[in-house]
């Protein structure tokens, strides 16, 4: 259900107000007007098989990627909706199941002059009789001082991390970004304030994309399974899992995997719901609640009747989970009040989808988007018009093609669809 507005509190007399640390806010999409998306505004091609993710990042607004089978990852430029990059992984190593994008920041060092090169001494002069002549040193030239070197501002850093059918995790990164930056701000310095005998650096080729990893995926038996599934948290990790019932989270930095919990059952969906709590959809119909700090199954949550195949949040705490077997169900956390006891999931809410759902999208806390295996996308919302304020479907978008709708994204009042047709279907 919505979120309900908080009372507030007067404060007390005579105390401060300490400073609260709370979690860090779920990010939604905005909400789409239904009136806004009744047609089909684009269709995209540059795929030429199934599409599995769609991602726009948390800084960078003015890009969009998309990673499919194919083993292509594309730079969609979002106010043109052309692609501006395209990166072209490995056949050996198979097809891109999952794109996760990590955002880091460098700070580059203010460039530094190099002194000058004071002149060689004269040689020396002797006169007729052999002495050696005094000379006057040569007198010194007045050099103005430059500004100190303004501190340059933080570079946006990003790694992409696929995974593959053949078990590979893929690690991409701009090769030599950071030398290239450091090199065009002292170039741009020393050209602005140029030093006596020294000479700036030459101007370096323009870095670009690469896949610096590319780490295998196997099980203590040897053998390897698809990873059909990632995870971020912030810039220092990434979790995987797939079919081969492993979740293991590795170490951005040295790119080792420093945890590895065996559960029962293959792991379809994983998905940060708050800062230390991910959820792994199971092929076994369960939702498993796992603390990362400790690597621990806090719990295990039951209730569908098919594969859990997606997994979002909703801004008021609650969370969604989308199955095979048609329905999505709301989840809330309900607290005990005893201190160093867990609390307890429950299930608040069932929605009947008709047919499996493969993809779910929250926009704003009262309209969700639920992509089915039929290829229609219906938005529900919470209808509060109604006697019994409930969730209702309100429209259902059918494309021609009855692939699964894998992937959905919202931006700028536009709904995205992709899924196994190979096409991005822009709606608006």
């Amino acid at each position: 259900m919505p979120p309900k507005p908080a009372a507030k509190k007067p404060a007390a007399k005579g105390k401060k107000k300490g400073k609260a640390t709370p979690e860090p806010p779920i990010v939604l999409a905005p909400p789409i007007p239904l009136v806004l998306i009744a047609r089909l505004k684009l269709k995209l091609d540059a795929h030429t098989a199934t599409v599995s993710t769609l991602f726009m990042g948390d800084f960078d607004k003015s890009t969009l990627y998309s990673a499919g089978s194919d083993n292509k990852i594309i730079f969609w430029d979002v106010q043109t909706m052309q692609p501006k990059l395209q990166l072209q992984g490995s056949t050996e190593y198979g097809g891109t199941l999952e794109l996760a994008v990590t955002e880091q920041w460098y700070q580059p060092p203010p460039p530094v002059l190099p002194q000058p090169v004071e002149p060689p001494p004269p040689p020396p002069v002797y006169d007729s009789k052999g002495k050696l002549k005094k000379q006057k040193p040569p007198p010194k030239k007045k050099v103005k001082e430059p500004p100190p070197p303004p501190t340059p501002n933080p570079i946006q850093v990003l790694t992409l991390i696929t995974t593959t059918s053949r078990g590979f995790l893929q690690v991409w990164q701009v090769v030599g970004l950071r030398e290239y930056i450091d090199n065009s701000l002292l170039r741009e310095y020393q050209l602005q304030y140029p030093v006596e005998g020294c000479e700036p650096p030459d101007e370096l080729p323009p870095p670009s994309w690469a896949c610096i990893h590319t780490i295998s995926i196997s099980s203590p038996n040897g053998t390897r399974y698809p990873a059909n599934a990632l995870a971020v948290q912030g810039s220092t990790a990434v979790y995987s899992g797939g079919r081969d019932h492993h979740l293991r989270r590795w170490d951005l930095n040295t790119w080792d995997c420093v945890a590895d919990l065996e559960f029962s059952e293959g792991i379809n969906k994983l998905h940060f719901h708050g800062e230390n709590t991910l959820l792994a959809g199971c092929t076994d119909k369960k939702i498993r609640v796992v603390n990362t700090q400790t690597m621990e199954v806090t719990h295990v949550l039951t209730g569908h009747h098919g594969a859990v195949l997606t997994i979002t949040s909703l801004q008021d705490g609650q969370f969604l989970s989308g199955s095979g077997d048609g329905t999505v169900k709301f989840w809330k956390l309900h607290d005990r009040g005893m201190p160093g006891v867990l609390g307890v999931w429950n299930c608040t809410k069932t929605l009947d989808n008709g047919v499996g759902v493969h993809s779910l999208l929250a926009c704003g806390p009262c309209q969700i988007v639920v992509g089915g295996s039929d290829g229609a996308a219906k938005l529900w919302f919470w209808n509060v018009h109604k006697k019994n304020a409930d969730w209702e479907c309100a429209r259902s978008i059918t494309a021609e093609s009855k692939g699964a709708l894998g992937t959905l994204f919202a931006h700028d009042y536009s709904l995205l669809t992709a899924g196994s047709d190979r096409h991005i279907r822009v709606y608006r």
